[in-house]
């Protein structure tokens, strides 16, 4: 069987005019709680109202990414933002606030214990603004980790547990007549696009969501069918020059 030399040549220029290589960049150790760090990578820059309750109305957390190289230019010139996004769905709470220990329903389901539950609370990320010096458009791919944690006071045990991406979080520690704060580091098999906590178990300590690792990546920009032609005619036009 001949090739058609010409024909693969130019459909390979074609492929490679209308893709590239797409960057990953992760925002690790990002904590939704009063107290800091916020993120090693992000910094917290507006939006949402810490440590207080928000009265059913998801909380937005805006974060923004600055002196990337997300284009592969060798350039630390890429940035984007984007919101943490929380809401939830237990009837009981008032909202979804952040303290100093992490995020968690704002009333406990209507318990007053203002760290007690994470049932029903769903993280996810929207409002993604940005794109390289090329061009190209960063997406989320998901929670690639996350922390849970669990304290208690003198008199009781640390005892709980949730489940989100699929995975339970279990947090226990015995009474030793002081305060422990015990946390538990999960990473999911795939990237979340959204964490759901839901069958909420154990009968004592406190239940936050402490910190977030995240993924995004870039989609390459699809240049307009008559560049990617241009290029394409462009190359055969260098093929026949050099086959002459």
């Amino acid at each position: 069987m001949k090739l058609n030399h010409t024909n693969t040549f130019l459909a390979t220029t074609l492929a490679a005019t209308l893709m590239s290589s797409a960057a990953v960049y992760n925002v690790t150790n990002l904590q939704p709680r009063t107290a800091g760090p916020i993120g090693t990578d992000a910094t917290l820059t507006a939006g949402g109202t810490i440590g207080n309750n928000h009265g059913g109305v998801p909380l937005a957390l805006n974060f923004t990414v600055t002196n990337q190289d997300l284009d592969g230019d060798s350039n630390m010139d890429d940035s984007f933002t984007f919101d943490l996004i929380a809401s939830t769905t237990n009837g009981g709470a008032t909202g979804v606030s952040t303290w100093g220990q992490g995020l968690s329903n704002s009333n406990a389901a209507g318990t007053g214990n203002a760290f007690g539950s994470l049932n029903g609370v769903s993280i996810t990320v929207g409002n993604i603004v940005g794109t390289t010096s090329n061009g190209d458009t960063v997406v989320f791919d998901g929670f690639t980790a996350a922390t849970t944690a669990s304290g208690s006071g003198a008199g009781a045990i640390v005892d709980r547990t949730i489940e989100a991406g699929g995975i339970t979080f279990t947090m226990s520690a015995a009474d030793n007549g002081a305060f422990r704060f015990v946390q538990d580091t999960q990473t999911f098999g795939s990237p979340q696009s959204a964490l759901d906590f839901a069958n909420q178990g154990g009968t004592s300590g406190s239940l936050v969501v402490r910190v977030l690792d995240l993924q995004f990546s870039t989609a390459p920009a699809v240049p307009e069918p008559s560049s990617a032609l241009l290029a394409g005619l462009g190359a055969l036009g260098l093929l026949a020059r050099r086959r002459k």
